[in-house]
């Protein structure tokens, strides 16, 4: 669920301005990989003749999994109560039943 209030209409604005500045500057400085599976595919193949290619790798399923855990707290401890609204606490003009899927006969 979107959070009441976010501007979701520039989200896409958001997520490419993120993509550009990674492929302008932390590709060329880093050498990065904005696909995991592109930095993670070659070290696990490449790791028989060389095993220092896995070296780095805890860093691409330990990280983002640490990122997502501040994340999900900083937001529930700086977000202001109200924001959130309690699960079956909304209000809706939409009937429950309405966006089920339904059974096929």
């Amino acid at each position: 669920m979107t959070q009441r209030g976010a501007p979701v209409g520039i989200a896409g604005l958001a997520i490419g301005l993120t993509l550009i500045a990674l492929h302008l500057f932390d590709i060329n400085i880093t050498g990065t990989s904005v696909n995991p599976a592109r930095s993670l595919g070659p070290a696990l193949v490449g790791a028989g003749a060389n095993p220092e290619r896995l070296e780095q790798v805890w860093l691409f399923t330990i990280a983002p999994l640490m990122d997502a855990g501040v994340a999900g707290y900083l937001f529930k401890t700086l977000a202001a109560e109200d924001v959130i609204p309690e699960r079956g606490g909304a209000k809706s003009d939409v009937a429950p039943a309405a966006s089920a899927p339904r059974k096929k006969r």
